[in-house]
């Protein structure tokens, strides 16, 4: 039988019915009743047939995200996440890639989704408010061609155990990652995917009915998925940031008393600037960990003086192979390469190697790119055979196994535990978001109609902040826009992350003498 990943939770509500599974604000959900509202989304969801794989969920750290998700699944389909911190013309994107023709929504994004409605002109969709009032809405006399469903309408509610499923499908959830060409990469991933992540977690740490976890990654950022269902698993409390202390958190933690804590690394760096790590001022946490950016011996060494009865974790994973794949726990005889704490050591379950350009696997202690192979890894883009080609891949001295090549360059030290060293690639992380720069690239390009353009990432070590630059070569057959103009198209195109904050106009770009772009000289001209 198929291991689901909402199973995961339907074992907790047999188990703990009245204990709080959810918190959002003040106000608590337990997890019958969460369950309850799964199953009534799930219930309008099996009263239609579509052929996606793919059910849309537009929504912002409401109950609706959560019993979005459950529901989605308990229908025997597939999340897509959208967010409203994307460009509608991006989830407009998303939308005609994965061909999804149904979108749950929340009550807070309904504002977007009437932009995104003004906009798409791709099919007809079927839209889900199960917590919006028919009477709060005029969408469905604005928009007749698509089908609306409110909470109130007779659908809603209707609770038959025995109605089935549309279909089963393998997958769990699609993420889109940024992608080189200039449109976003769709990652689907499996149930067995991601049963296979959930185990592996739950075998090497240990967590409890009584553990309240913090839920801090948008759902479109697959550690979401480890902060619902590694919580959900054991019955246990996920606790919703509120938007407005995602990156100061200190007040929340204490207020709803944490004892699990999950973020990027650059959290700690804004609370020590912002004065919020205090000696003991998180006593209760015991497990803390922290993935999707470099984590340096500095900021651990912060976070245990706030946190000094939590175990410091340090994970690394890309999307491609669900969520993590490494773990690395802080002790005193840590040591870092380049001040970044290792990334560890690979799951039990998965198989690894280090390879050179030519697929030559390497001594230890030699750089390579690290290869992955196991239950983990997604089986390839969606309708990308050309890209899926360039990631898996067999490797001469392993056989017939299928490996993903992560393009994270890395070396394994004496003890086996691995070292970040950076990318092969012009792919980079700020605040944990995975980006192509050439995205950004073809965006301006096209807006301006000039090929000489390129972007690299800053480092400002003063605040330990990572921004944008964009270089454009000003040709006179260009069409010139200014600053404000091409900002305002990528704000148009892009998430927020991902726009630039400078642009500098070159008479011609730097090259090295193999004609290679000279980042180095690059950044030298950065003000």
């Amino acid at each position: 039988m198929l291991p689901f990943l909402n199973s995961y939770f339907d074992s907790s509500v047999q188990k703990y019915p009245n204990h709080t599974a959810l918190e959002i604000g003040d106000t608590i959900y337990s997890y019958q009743t969460l369950s309850e509202k799964a199953e009534a989304i799930k219930n309008v969801l099996c009263n239609f047939n579509f052929a996606s794989p793919f059910i849309a969920l537009l929504t912002q750290r409401s109950i609706t995200s959560y019993a979005g998700v459950l529901g989605i699944l308990k229908a025997g389909k597939a999340y897509m996440p959208l967010t409203i911190k994307n460009p509608v013309e991006r989830s407009i994107k998303m939308l005609e890639i994965s061909e999804a023709e149904i979108i749950v929504v929340g009550d807070e994004c309904v504002k977007y989704l009437e932009d995104l409605l003004l906009h798409f002109k791709s099919k007809n969709l079927t839209i889900l408010l199960p917590e919006t009032e028919k009477k709060d809405s005029i969408l469905h006399e604005k928009f007749k061609q698509h089908t609306f469903n409110y909470k109130n309408d007779e659908l809603e509610f209707i609770k038959d155990a025995s109605t089935p499923l549309i279909m089963t499908t393998e997958y769990a959830y699609l993420l889109f990652t940024s992608g080189s060409t200039g449109i976003p990469k769709g990652v689907p991933i499996t149930h067995t995917n991601t049963y296979a992540y959930i185990d592996c977690i739950l075998s090497q740490f240990s967590f409890s009915s009584s553990d309240r976890f913090s839920q801090f990654f948008e759902l479109t950022f697959d550690p979401s998925v480890h902060d619902m269902f590694v919580s959900w698993s054991t019955g246990a409390c996920l606790c919703v940031i509120p938007e407005e202390q995602i990156f100061a958190p200190a007040q929340f933690i204490k207020e709803k008393k944490l004892s699990i804590w999950y973020s990027v690394p650059s959290v700690i760096t804004i609370m020590n600037q912002m004065r919020l790590l205090k000696s003991n001022h998180f006593p209760l946490l015991h497990h803390s960990f922290f993935s999707a950016e470099a984590l340096t011996l500095t900021a651990t060494k912060k976070w245990n003086e706030a946190a000094p009865n939590s175990s410091i974790i340090n994970l690394y994973g890309p999307t491609e192979v669900t969520v993590n794949c490494t773990s690395y726990i802080l002790n005193s005889d840590t040591e870092a390469e380049n001040e970044n704490v290792p990334i560890g050591k690979v799951f039990e379950t998965h198989q690894y190697c280090i390879i050179d350009e030519n697929k030559k696997i390497v001594e230890t202690g030699t750089e390579g790119e690290l290869c992955i192979s196991g239950e983990q890894v997604f089986n390839g883009y969606l309708n990308d055979d050309e890209k899926t080609k360039s990631v898996l891949t067999q490797i001469p001295q392993k056989g017939d196994a299928i490996w993903y090549r992560t393009g994270d360059i890395v070396k394994e030290d004496e003890n086996k535990n691995i070292h970040f060293l950076g990318r092969k690639d012009d792919q980079i992380k700020i605040q944990g978001h995975r980006i192509e720069l050439n995205e950004i690239n073809e965006c301006i390009k096209k807006f301006i109609q000039n090929e000489s353009v390129y972007t690299i990432v800053v480092t400002n070590k003063n605040v330990n902040r990572k921004y944008l630059v964009t270089f454009i070569v000003c040709f006179l057959s260009s069409i010139i826009e200014n600053d404000e103009k091409i900002k305002e198209h990528c704000h148009k195109y892009l998430p927020k992350y991902m726009v630039p904050e400078k642009f500098i106009w070159l008479d011609e770009i730097p090259l090295t003498v193999n004609g290679k772009i000279d980042k180095q000289k690059l950044l030298q001209i950065v003000p």
